[in-house]
C-alpha cells in the first residue's frame, strides 16, 4: 500500500505497524493499541494519507472518537499536518467528533422532504406486507408538529394515500372542508375583497379568504345544487336583515352551516371522520360566535354590522393564531390514519410501529480547522 512520500519524512517517521495502518485503503482493519501508543497520530496520518494519494476527498471521511476532548485532539493534529505538508483543500468538509455528534450533523444536513418520503415508503411498504394492519398501528413523533415541521411528511404520505392525522399542528382552517365552508359563508353575508377594512387586507386572512371562495366557486360551477342552495340562503338573510322587524340574527348562521352540511361535497367530505369531526368543531366555532356577537338591534344594516364581526373580528384572528384540529376529541387517535403528534403528547400511548423524526434540534459543532 502506497504512502504519499511527505509523510515518509521527518517528523512522521513510523514503525512497521503504524506504515500498516497509515498505508491502508479498503475494507475495515482492526488495531489494538494500549495508551500512548500513537493512536491518534496514526489516524490523522491515514486521513492525510488518503488525501495526499488521492483515495479519497475531504467530504468522505469521518473521524470518530468517544470523547470531545479526543475529537478536538483529532482535529488539532490533522490540521497541523495539512499546514505541514502543505495540503490545500478544504478540511472542513472531514466530518469528525464523537459519536453523538456526527449523528446529529447527519441527521441536521438530510433533506426533509427526502427523509419524509422514504418514512412514506417505510409506511407503505410495512402495510402491503403485512406487517401492520392498520395505518392507524404507526405513529411518527417530531418535537414540534406545527405545519413547517409535519408538512413535508403530510405531503409525502398523502403521495402514497396514506391518511394523516396530525391534530396539534394547527392547521385547522387548511383543511378542504373549512376552507370551503368560510367560503360558503363569504357567499352567504356577501362578503368580498372590496368590504374589507385596510387592515385585513393587508394580513393574510384576505389571500386566505380569497382562495376558500374561489374553491367554492369552482365546486358551484360543478354542482349547480350547491349554488342554488347559497343562493337561497343568501336570499332569505338579505331578507330579514333589510325587514325593520325582521328576525334576523347570528341564531341564523348556525342553522344555516346545518343547512349545507347535506349538500355537496359536504355529505363527501363527511365519509372522512377527520373531515366530520372538523365540521364539528366549526359548529362550536359558530356557538362561541354567537354568545359573544353584540350588535345593535336598531342598527341601519344590521348585516354589515354581523359580517364584519363573523369575518375580521372573529374568524380573522383564529386563522391568524391557528387552531388545532379537533382539540376535544376523546379517543388520542383515528383509526385507518397515520397518526403524527409531539413526543410530549405521545406519553402514556402504545404502537406497534413508532418512528421518531427529525431529531436535529441539538446544537452542532462543526470541524473548525485552526481552532
Amino acid at each position: 500500500m502506497k504512502i504519499a512520500t511527505a509523510l515518509l519524512k521527518k517528523p512522521y517517521i513510523m514503525n512497521e505497524a503504524q506504515q500498516a495502518i497509515v498505508s491502508h485503503k479498503r475494507g475495515p482493519l482492526l488495531v489494538v493499541a494500549g495508551p500512548d501508543s500513537g493512536k491518534t497520530r496514526s489516524l490523522s496520518l491515514l486521513a492525510m494519507n488518503l488525501l495526499l494519494c488521492g483515495d479519497a476527498e475531504a467530504s468522505q471521511i469521518v473521524l470518530c472518537t468517544y470523547t470531545e476532548k479526543a475529537a478536538y485532539e483529532l482535529e488539532d493534529r490533522l490540521t497541523s499536518i495539512a499546514r505541514d505538508v502543505h495540503y490545500t483543500g478544504d478540511l472542513s468538509q472531514i466530518r469528525a467528533g464523537t459519536i453523538h455528534r456526527i449523528c446529529q450533523q447527519l441527521i441536521a444536513d438530510s433533506d426533509p422532504q427526502h427523509e419524509a418520503e422514504q418514512l412514506a415508503e417505510l409506511i407503505d411498504l410495512l402495510k402491503r406486507r403485512g406487517k401492520i394492519k392498520d395505518y392507524s398501528d404507526v405513529a411518527l413523533l417530531l418535537y414540534s408538529v406545527r405545519p413547517e415541521k409535519s408538512d413535508p411528511y403530510i405531503q409525502a404520505l398523502a403521495g402514497k394515500d396514506i391518511p394523516v392525522y396530525c391534530p396539534r399542528a394547527r392547521a385547522f382552517f387548511q383543511q378542504a372542508e373549512i376552507m370551503l365552508m368560510l367560503g360558503c359563508f363569504a357567499f352567504i353575508l356577501q362578503y368580498s375583497a372590496r368590504e374589507q377594512s385596510t387592515e385585513i387586507r393587508e394580513q393574510d386572512f384576505s389571500d386566505y379568504l380569497a382562495d376558500s371562495q374561489q374553491r367554492v366557486t369552482s365546486w358551484c360551477q360543478r354542482h349547480p345544487a350547491l349554488t342554488r342552495e347559497l343562493q337561497r340562503i343568501a336570499k332569505e338573510v338579505q331578507r330579514l336583515a333589510d325587514e325593520e322587524e325582521g328576525d334576523f340574527n347570528v341564531q341564523y348562521l348556525i342553522s344555516s352551516f346545518y343547512q349545507l352540511i347535506f349538500e355537496e361535497p359536504f355529505l363527501s367530505l363527511q365519509k372522512r371522520e377527520s373531515a366530520r369531526a372538523n365540521l364539528v368543531s366549526f359548529s362550536r366555532l359558530l356557538e362561541i360566535f354567537q354568545r359573544h356577537c353584540h350588535y345593535r338591534a336598531d342598527a341601519e344594516d344590521r348585516l354589515d354590522e354581523i359580517r364584519t364581526a363573523f369575518f375580521e373580528r372573529f374568524f380573522c384572528f383564529l386563522q391568524q393564531d391557528g387552531v388545532n384540529e379537533d382539540g376535544d376529541q376523546q379517543l388520542p387517535f383515528l383509526k385507518g390514519h397515520v397518526q403524527i403528534m409531539t413526543i410530549h403528547h405521545a406519553k402514556g400511548l402504545e404502537f406497534p410501529v413508532v418512528i421518531v423524526g427529525r431529531l436535529d434540534k441539538a446544537q452542532l459543532y462543526p470541524f473548525t480547522p485552526g481552532r
